[in-house]
């Protein structure tokens, strides 16, 4: 099914058509599912999310897609059980410092690392792997050392504004991915603050390996010296001359 290019499932087909297959995919921050992330490929699906809530979504995804796993647990830097923030109208949690807005609770949630839910799901490299949670970015990624390191394909959300809440920036996220060896491969979906798209909210970054086979792919197909773009160049430069409607 061919999809807009603009969005995850448009992203991944498009990297699914340059050859490249996961043996696994890694959800974390499921809620309510992930569009576009489950479908093109018949691999299993880690589902992983604290929020008891979601986990009616979770059910849900398991029943169209048989090779899903439910991890009803927060994904940390520790395994055990950790104190955070939970607001059930909108069924987030927050592990970080404790949320001074009306309808918070604090409660306490079991946590796990990625790799020990790897190790323990059973599932084989090469994995996609997918983070959202808005709050503790920082420590899922210390837990999943062991991970990433298997991993071929990455896509994790960053708010814009994170800096002001003295969260997760996606300058720190630069840094910490160059460090495991990965590097920007594409942008796979952005988010606004209302229909109007005035805004800029979130960016999901994707990354890949830089030595890798998908990441060398990717760059074959991209580069602009290919003999299509040649020789439709001089013909766009003489008619700028004739009609140049840059500026």
């Amino acid at each position: 099914m061919h999809r807009e290019r603009a969005c995850m499932g448009g992203a991944l087909e498009s990297v699914a058509a340059l050859g490249w297959r996961p043996g696994a995919i890694i959800d974390i921050g499921v809620a309510m599912g992930t569009e576009g992330l489950y479908s093109v490929w018949d691999v299993p699906i880690l589902l992983i999310d604290p929020a008891p809530a979601n986990r009616v979504y979770m059910e849900q995804i398991q029943k169209t897609h048989s090779k899903a796993q439910i991890w009803n647990v927060a994904a940390s830097n520790k395994t055990g059980v950790a104190k955070g923030s939970y607001f059930p109208a909108m069924a987030q949690v927050a592990l970080t410092a404790r949320k001074s807005k009306p309808g918070w609770e604090r409660r306490s949630f079991q946590t796990m690392t990625c790799d020990d839910i790897v190790e323990q799901a059973g599932v084989e490299p090469p994995f996609l792997f997918k983070l959202d949670t808005d709050w503790h970015e920082g420590e899922i990624l210390q837990g999943a050392e062991a991970t990433l390191k298997r991993t071929e394909f990455c896509i994790i959300e960053c708010k814009v504004f994170n800096g002001i809440k003295k969260g997760f920036t996606h300058q720190h996220l630069m840094d910490v991915m160059h460090a495991r060896g990965f590097a920007l491969y594409d942008v796979v979906g952005l988010g606004y603050n209302d229909k109007e798209r005035t805004i800029l909210r979130s960016i999901d970054f994707a990354f890949a390996p830089e030595g890798s086979n998908l990441f060398q792919a990717g760059f074959s197909r991209a580069r602009k010296a290919s003999k299509v773009y040649t020789d439709r160049r001089p013909a766009q430069r003489e008619a700028a001359k004739q009609n140049n409607d840059f500026f």
